[in-house]
């Protein structure tokens, strides 16, 4: 509510009352008035320390709730602009439902832009990332390329982009939008940790330790087939074979699994004889 009585000339089209000395009172406040961001502000702030917040005293825009687990919900805002972070992801949730339901806001997503300023990334890819096939217009194929080029390159001392990389890399002949803000986005990450990457140090642990990671049914828009040769007919009619019997039970989960891919179609058994195999 208004503080100050305010006052509006008649708006036109009033003919009963034209050329008096008649004003409009403003009972509430009204978009476009001086007062207006202070009304908005201090039923904005009632809302908030309503539910369990605490302004801070050296910036009034910014709230904390702090749970007895010692979990975070830190909400600020700036005219009607507002972000929030924190470890309490349960909080946050119940906060965007009652700011929806107080001001009828509009999620915008994760922090890109804020005030002319853009967020670098935290990460070089964004976590459990699927690319659809059907997403996307075609970009510029040779430009992607050589980005992609430099990156791997890249990728030879900075580890911690190894995995989104080979990801986009998967994709270099038909890139799309999708694919190519992907690339952008390990660049503005690599931007933000230019500190980060290998370094070997002087010790005596002469331990080789080795790392790898795989990725089952990860790209959602590519299907794999692969061809098994194999110079035991037997074996191949096996696998073939829908019905186990007594003298198949022996045989280890590998065989089970070729059968599924059999089935699926994803893989075909070949039969090569024992002379055109080549052994090493």
């Amino acid at each position: 509510m208004l503080e100050e009585e305010v006052y509006m000339k008649l708006p036109p089209g009033l003919k009963s009352v034209e050329r008096s000395n008649k004003v409009c009172k403003f009972n509430r406040s009204l978009y476009g008035l001086k007062q207006s961001p202070r009304v908005w502000f201090e039923r904005f702030t009632k809302v908030i320390l309503k539910n369990g917040y605490k302004q801070s005293l050296t910036d009034h825009t910014l709230f904390i709730k702090v749970t007895s687990t010692n979990k975070k919900a830190i909400l600020i805002v700036y005219v009607d602009d507002i972000i929030l972070t924190g470890d309490d992801e349960e909080e946050i949730s119940n906060l965007k439902k009652l700011l929806n339901r107080e001001f009828k806001i509009k999620d915008l997503g994760k922090l890109r832009y804020f005030l002319g300023m853009e967020v670098p990334a935290d990460t070089p890819m964004e976590a459990n990332l699927r690319f659809n096939k059907e997403d996307g217009s075609l970009v510029d194929r040779e430009k992607f390329q050589r980005l992609v080029g430099k990156l791997i390159y890249l990728s030879l001392t900075r580890p911690d982009i190894d995995f989104p990389v080979n990801v986009i890399s998967q994709h270099m002949t038909n890139p799309n939008e999708e694919h190519i803000a992907v690339a952008n986005r390990i660049l503005k990450y690599l931007k933000r940790t230019p500190g980060h990457g290998l370094m070997f140090k002087k010790t005596q642990d002469r331990t080789v330790k080795i790392f790898t990671d795989s990725s089952w049914a990860g790209d959602l828009t590519e299907e794999y087939h692969f061809e098994v040769l194999c110079d035991n007919q037997s074996a191949i009619l096996i696998a073939k074979n829908p019905v186990q019997h007594d003298r198949t039970k022996h045989v280890e989960i590998d065989r089970h699994f070729i059968v599924d891919q059999v089935n699926k179609r994803t893989a075909t058994l070949s039969y090569i004889p024992t002379n055109c195999r080549h052994s090493h």
